[in-house]
């Protein structure tokens, strides 16, 4: 087909062509933002925002995008998955608030809702459209329920419509007020929120007629605005004179300032700096302003230099940091019964994903609930090899259950999985997490460490087992000596017990020489 073109339109063709074939062979090969990305600064996206003033709007839709990539990433969604969500929000205008989006600029003004703004502080925070009524429940369904009042029928009443000496309907009436008086507290509520945020300064913007008038507050009256709750305040300390709004006393808590009328296409030239005229907006997008575009900032780019920041060390440290990485060739090889079919899923998944796939299963066993993969472990695996991997964990659990150590767990009244631990060692801090932590009949307690190895070298772990059990014993106050720690070896059932290594290593003088 690209003989049927020639010159530029044959140059644009095959190139196109090269680029589907470079997007295509990366579908499944690599992760969604880094395709994102690759189409963003590689493919000319990003330059195009930069110098064409018809599309400058979209500057930042590549931080957008972006995000929604990452999370498709995060949930195991293939490239077809993260297109469906993005056609998602296209067709059907879906919100983004659950989209935390980092924009490139650190000084940058942070655009979100008052809900996704709980918990934060800003020093200037601007509260726009307090005049908005946001989303409007009008009841005009022909049944109407309250959750107070129960179900009333919304009829037109025959004699009203004739007459016009008939009552309003009397539950009707009832539900009414009750979520007029509801809606406002939520409303107070959401209001509170919003302005509280601000550190220094506070600027609500919106509209409203003027004088202002005192609202009527009444139990069948509605209040649905932020500016209707402010109303008070405003007839308060606000007054007309000379047919100008102004501020009536000196301990008024706010200023005000009028704002005229703009529309938005001139707002939106004032704020580029420019007023760009139409001519060049038609023109932005040929080549000739495109090379003067380069050649004028020619001498920005050539100046440019790498910015570099200097590496600080960091006073964390994780326990695996600290294990044996060099393992003897001699060590016994785990060939337990599973041994064939665990080698044969991890064909399809890695062997860190196996180990964290095998704990959660633990983890569920002890929570007594159903064990729940997320699909980043099972996006590689067929039906057999899923079928197989729950197998064998299912497996584990039930030796483990089964065994003298799965026995005492069950007996046990205080047992953790998962138990998250902060250590502070020297100037350093341990992160780390214990598999399994129980409290024993005599008032000690046992550490179990699950390991999924091929390999039976319990060496590489005493330094990791002698940070749990010292975290341990800070953490629940109890002597060392009534910490017992184990290894369980899932391929063979086998429990090792490191007690006595572990309470040999000298933990401080290790992370401090190694840090």
């Amino acid at each position: 087909s690209a003989d049927l073109l020639c010159g530029k339109e044959k140059e644009r063709y095959l190139y196109g062509c090269e680029v589907y074939q470079k997007l295509s062979g990366m579908v499944g090969k690599c992760a969604i933002t880094d395709a994102v990305s690759m189409l963003w600064y590689l493919m000319g996206y990003r330059y195009e925002t930069l110098w064409n003033f018809s599309v400058r709007q979209y500057s930042e839709i590549y931080d957008i995008i972006f995000e929604i990539a990452k999370k498709a990433d995060n949930s195991g969604k293939s490239m077809p998955g993260f297109l469906d969500s993005l056609r998602g929000i296209a067709d059907n205008s879906k919100k983004m608030d659950d989209l935390n989006i980092p924009l490139e600029r650190g000084n940058a003004v942070s655009i979100m809702t008052i809900h996704a703004s709980k918990g934060l502080e800003f020093p200037v925070v601007f509260l726009c459209e307090i005049n908005s009524k946001g989303i409007v429940n009008d009841n005009d369904k022909p049944i109407y329920f309250n959750k107070k009042w129960g179900p009333s029928f919304n009829l037109p009443s025959f004699v009203k419509e004739k007459a016009g000496t008939a009552k309003a309907n009397f539950f009707y009436k009832l539900a009414k007020q009750s979520e007029n008086q509801e809606s406002e507290a939520e409303l107070r509520r959401v209001l509170y929120v919003a302005m509280t945020r601000a550190e220094s300064e506070l600027y609500l913007t919106g509209c409203c007629k003027f004088p202002i008038a005192a609202k009527e507050h009444s139990p069948d009256s509605k209040i649905d605005t932020f500016i209707d709750l402010l109303n008070p305040l405003l007839v308060r300390y606000t007054s007309q004179k000379e047919g100008e709004t102004i501020i009536s006393t000196e301990d008024s808590p706010f200023a005000l300032e009028l704002i005229p009328s703009v529309f938005r296409e001139k707002a939106q030239e004032t704020s580029e700096g420019h007023s760009a005229s139409e001519e060049q907006k038609k023109d932005g997008n040929n080549l000739q302003n495109k090379i003067q575009f380069a050649q004028k900032n020619a001498e920005i780019y050539q100046s440019v230099k790498p910015v570099s920041k200097p590496e600080l060390d960091s006073i964390y440290r994780k326990p695996s940091d600290f294990e044996v990485k060099q393992i003897p060739s001699d060590c016994t090889v785990n060939k337990g019964k599973y041994s064939e079919v665990i080698d044969g899923i991890l064909k399809n998944l890695a062997y860190e994903d196996f180990g964290s796939v095998s704990h959660i299963y633990l983890e569920a066993w002890l929570k007594q609930i159903k064990p729940v993969l997320p699909a980043k472990f099972l996006q590689n695996l067929g039906k057999n090899a899923r079928q197989d991997l729950d197998e064998v964990c299912s497996n584990f659990v039930k030796d483990f259950e089964q065994s003298d150590i799965g026995k005492q767990v069950l007996q046990s009244k205080w047992k953790r999985a998962e138990y998250v631990f902060k250590y502070k060692v020297d100037k350093y801090i341990l992160n780390g997490i214990i598999d399994l932590i129980f409290q024993r009949e005599d008032g000690g307690y046992t550490i179990v460490d699950y390991k999924t190895d091929s390999i039976f070298f319990p060496e590489k772990y005493y330094v990791q087992q002698a940070s749990y059990r010292k975290a341990a014993s800070a953490i629940l106050q109890c002597p060392e000596e009534k910490i017992s720690s184990y290894l369980y070896y899932f391929r063979n059932g086998a429990l090792v017990d490191i007690t006595d290594e572990c309470a040999k290593v000298s933990l401080e003088e290790i992370v401090v020489s190694n840090s």
